[in-house]
């Protein structure tokens, strides 16, 4: 019953990481858990560290269907479009 989400392979910072090398960080992190775990679908993403740019935000949106942040404060019941 609990929710098993993507990360990226290498927990890269999306403020420092050019997208082509994050979106590549993300594929190579699903392969692995492909591998690991046949037939499992990961559906969701967290920032590592909780940082986000829109370019990263973009990237994960190719690859997830939902993606989540920190930010340090109260979760509020808002979504990211």
């Amino acid at each position: 019953g609990h929710e098993l989400g993507c990360h990226t392979f290498d927990h890269l910072d999306a403020t420092t990481a050019e997208p082509a090398r994050y979106e590549a960080s993300i594929v190579r992190n699903r392969e692995a858990i492909a591998r690991l775990l046949p037939g499992v679908r990961v559906e969701t993403f967290a920032y590592p560290y909780g940082a986000r740019t829109p370019k990263a935000v973009a990237v994960a949106g190719r690859h997830s269907r939902c993606a989540r942040s920190t930010g340090g404060s109260v979760p509020r019941p808002t979504a990211d479009p």
